[in-house]
């Protein structure tokens, strides 16, 4: 399961094209799927792909974060 919208699986093919929340956050590193796959496994960090990874740990971040609130207050 997605750790960013709990939907789908949790695999860089989802998060890239299919994730609600931050599938978005892809788009500007290429047109298609393989090509953005690519250059997200290249070694290369470059700037964009910088900017994209903090992006997403801090989304995920927020995510754990509401996770442990909502097991403080017995939900799930």
């Amino acid at each position: 399961m997605c750790v960013f919208c709990g939907d789908d699986k949790d695999a860089l093919e989802h998060y890239v094209k299919l994730c609600v929340k931050v599938g978005e956050c892809f788009q500007e590193l290429g047109k298609s799927l393989d090509e953005i796959i690519k250059i997200l496994r290249d070694e290369n960090l470059g700037e964009k792909k910088g900017k994209i990874l903090r992006k997403l740990w801090k989304e995920k971040e927020k995510e754990k974060e509401k996770e442990k609130a909502n097991k403080k207050r017995g939900e799930d």
